[in-house]
């Protein structure tokens, strides 16, 4: 039995995404902030699940937990990197907190967790690296321009894990998707997110995408509003 490790898997996509692994026979390791709402989506898994409340932008926290899941696993066989947050402002109004917040979480969290799992999947010469971006990863707004700023580095580290793993048998999926009907995009006007996807929907289009290329070493995503 496969294992995958989902970061951000306590609502949203990550919830989605952490059932359709488990219909797939995946033992899903569910990571989050809020220990609760992990709780919830493991009691909904058709299969077997851990959960391991952490916060990504903690660097020591990150090599701790999957330290756990070293322990109790064999090894991980996909890395789902879909945690993350957003702040949209223009620059004028951004604070530095919020500046560093969308940076550690949406880039440097991801940076850290795959730092732990990939050295085993090239030992293996084997796994999957799942990263959920954006559209804002590939065209940046100006009120948005932080978020955008914070896809945009991740887009530069998928495609740079995709050059490192080209002569191998990992593969590097990059998800670039539109808006969705989450609280990420709660404050935006119920008449704009008529248009807006939901995780489910989302989910589908990856996980097909995800297995009907199991012999791809690498692709992008691309989901847009309509």
């Amino acid at each position: 039995m496969k294992t995958v490790v989902i970061t951000g898997a306590g609502s949203g996509l990550g919830s989605e995404l952490a059932y359709a692994f488990s219909e797939l026979d995946y033992k899903v390791c569910l990571l989050g902030r809020t220990r609760y709402k992990l709780e919830e989506v493991s009691q909904n898994l058709k299969g077997k699940s851990s959960i391991f409340e952490v916060d990504i932008t903690d660097s020591l926290s990150v090599t701790e937990v999957f330290k756990k899941i070293d322990e109790s696993h064999d090894s991980i066989d996909c890395l789902v990197n879909n945690a993350g947050v957003g702040i949209f402002k223009s620059l004028a109004e951004m604070d530095n907190k919020e500046v560093d917040l969308l940076i550690d979480t949406n880039v440097k969290g991801a940076i850290y967790c795959t730092k732990e799992v990939l050295p085993d999947m090239q030992r293996r010469n084997k796994g999957d690296i799942l990263n959920i971006i954006s559209n804002s990863g590939k065209a940046a707004k100006a009120d948005e321009i932080i978020y955008s700023t914070s896809k945009f580095g991740m887009r530069g580290f998928s495609e740079a894990l995709t050059d490192l793993t080209k002569d191998t048998d990992i593969r590097v999926l990059a998800a670039y998707m539109g808006n969705m009907n989450t609280s990420l995009w709660r404050e935006d006007k119920p008449a704009e997110r008529k248009s807006y996807a939901s995780p489910k929907d989302m989910t589908k289009i990856i996980m097909d995408h995800f297995q009907d290329r199991e012999n791809v070493v690498s692709s992008d995503i691309v989901i847009e509003n309509q």
